[in-house]
């Protein structure tokens, strides 16, 4: 039986200096794609320690949708090293 009160805990997003130089540039120039922006407000909201159901209100999208984005960072991340 699964239990929200029961919930799995998120993976840590632990941000590089570049990464977050990175993140902060998108967010701040305004040539940055929208869908590049929403994802790096998602890692950078996750990386501050938000849990999922925090960030979804904040950024009005889905649990589901912020839990893909978190996991696909740190896929992504995990390859590179």
């Amino acid at each position: 039986m699964y239990n929200l009160s029961m919930s799995r805990k998120a993976q840590e997003i632990v941000l590089a200096s570049e990464e977050l130089a990175s993140i902060n540039s998108w967010l701040k120039s305004g040539t940055t794609e929208q869908r590049t922006a929403f994802r790096s407000k998602i890692i950078l909201a996750a990386s501050e320690g938000r849990e999922n159901q925090y960030i979804a209100k904040a950024l009005h999208t889905t649990v589901t949708t912020v839990g893909k984005w978190r996991r696909r960072f740190i896929e992504a991340d995990s390859e590179v090293y």
